[in-house]
This record gives structure tokens, sequence and C-alpha cells, in this order.
């Protein structure tokens, strides 16, 4: 992990483009109603993918807290703001 973060680490656990945006969201701060909101989807499309990013890592502790296990293992860079600027949710974009 020269650069400090790891985000390969997201591509290996063969994240979809839409787990992916998630995992940076959930990297900045942004709660599930957050994102929804942001994503012009539903609360339970989020937990969804919450789910599996959290299954296809390897997180078995239901304890486990997501954006910490992501800050913790450098799997996002600190300032990843631009992931909501990715065209995987075109509904959402001008937010």
């Amino acid at each position: 992990m020269s650069s400090g973060h790891d985000i390969t680490e997201l591509a290996r656990a063969r994240l979809t483009k839409a787990e992916i945006q998630v995992a940076f969201l959930v990297g900045e701060g942004f709660s599930t109603k957050e994102i929804a909101r942001r994503l012009s989807v539903s609360p339970e499309t989020i937990n969804i993918h919450r789910k599996h990013i959290r299954k296809k890592l390897g997180i078995t502790d239901r304890s486990a807290n997501l954006y910490s296990y992501l800050m913790a293992r450098h799997v996002l860079p600190q300032d990843s703001r631009e992931s909501h600027q990715l065209d995987l949710f075109p509904q959402a974009q001008g937010l």
C-alpha cells in the first residue's frame, strides 16, 4: 500500500460500480438515507449495497462499522468527494 490507500481492494473484492460508489460515499461519512437521497434510490437499495460490500470484503463481524473498516484498512482515499461524480447513477447528476 505505497500510496497510503488500497482502492484496489474494492476491485479485488469484485464490487460493482454501484457498490464502489456507495463505499466512497460511506467513506465520506454519509448516512444510508443521505446516500439514497444523493443517488435517487431507496434506503433499502443502499442497505443491500452495504450488505454486499460487507460480504465481498469479508466483514463477518456484525458489529463492525463499515466506515471504520474502510478507513482503518486505507481502502478509500481520505478525500473521496469525486466518487459521487462518477456516472454510475445518471439520475443523480447535478446533486
